[in-house]
């Protein structure tokens, strides 16, 4: 009689610990900032974001930067920013602001949905995944040499690293007037 009643208590227990992760919940608790809250960013900078209603979706407990960065995307010395821009509570872009005259690229790339970034951290935490960061000329190079993929004639600007915490990231560089990429790791 106590194996039975010890058979029924297993189960039950085992369903209590392993339930499923919220994350429709989890992707109304993505915290965003208004560009206005963001001490990093030039005015200019802030003034374009918000005049497209931008919100900044930003990883919890972060110690640095994560949804922005600074680099010479376009050309050697022109500062141009890349910064994780959310219209809706449920979709994100990576956003170009072009700190100069040359604009050789689209401004905006990654459009996709916030849930998509979302990784359970322990068995009660969801949080949102998505970084931004910028990587240097040679890195790039090197990437594209391990990849075997084609070298562009000369290359000497800085690129963007679009990363999936903990998954993986792809750097994309502007070159011939599109944002090309390139596995940064798996």
């Amino acid at each position: 009689m106590k194996y039975i009643l010890f058979m029924f208590m297993i189960p039950s227990l085992t369903l209590m610990a392993f339930a499923a992760p919220d994350f429709d919940k989890a992707e109304k608790d993505i915290k965003f900032l208004k560009p206005n809250e963001v001490k990093e960013l030039p005015l200019s900078v802030k003034n374009v974001l918000e005049s497209e209603n931008c919100e900044i979706p930003v990883m919890p407990g972060a110690q640095k930067p994560t949804s922005w960065a600074k680099g010479s995307f376009a050309e050697i010395g022109q500062t141009d920013w890349a910064v994780l821009c959310s219209n809706s509570s449920s979709k994100s872009q990576v956003r170009i602001i072009w700190g100069g005259k040359s604009k050789p690229c689209p401004e905006s790339f990654g459009f996709a949905d916030n849930k998509t970034y979302l990784q359970v951290q322990d068995e009660n935490t969801i949080m949102f995944s998505r970084m931004i960061g910028s990587v240097g000329p040679k890195r790039v190079v090197s990437l594209l040499k391990k990849s075997k993929g084609p070298l562009p004639s000369s290359f000497s600007q800085d690129a963007i690293v679009d990363s999936f915490v903990g998954k993986g990231s792809t750097a994309h560089f502007c070159t011939a007037g599109n944002w090309q990429e390139v596995i940064a790791s798996d």
